[in-house]
C-alpha cells in the first residue's frame, strides 16, 4: 500500500458517487437521495463533495442526538454555519 500525502485543497475537493458516498456512510441509496434532496450532501456534475457532506451528514447526527431538528430547519442551518 502506498501512502501519499494529500493536501487540504486535494481533500476538499475528492469527490465519488452517490453509491459509492452511501457505502462509505452506510445509507440506503433512497436515504442517500432524501440527503440530498435535504441539502445535508452536496454534489456537482463530477459527484458527491466527499468532505463537506461527511462534515453536513455527522454534524447533522450528533445535533439530531439532542434536539429534534431536520436539515432545513433554521436551528440546524445555524448550527452548520458556525461549523
Amino acid at each position: 500500500m502506498t501512502v501519499t500525502k494529500t493536501t487540504k485543497t486535494e481533500l476538499s475537493t475528492a469527490r465519488c458517487s452517490m453509491s459509492e458516498f452511501g457505502r462509505i456512510v452506510g445509507l440506503s441509496r433512497g436515504r442517500i437521495w432524501q440527503l440530498k434532496r435535504a441539502g445535508l450532501i452536496l454534489t456537482d456534475e463530477s459527484g458527491v463533495l466527499v468532505a463537506e457532506s461527511i462534515k453536513r451528514f455527522w454534524l447533522y447526527r450528533a445535533v439530531r442526538r439532542y434536539v429534534e431538528t431536520q436539515p432545513t430547519d433554521e436551528y440546524f442551518q445555524r448550527v452548520l454555519m458556525t461549523a
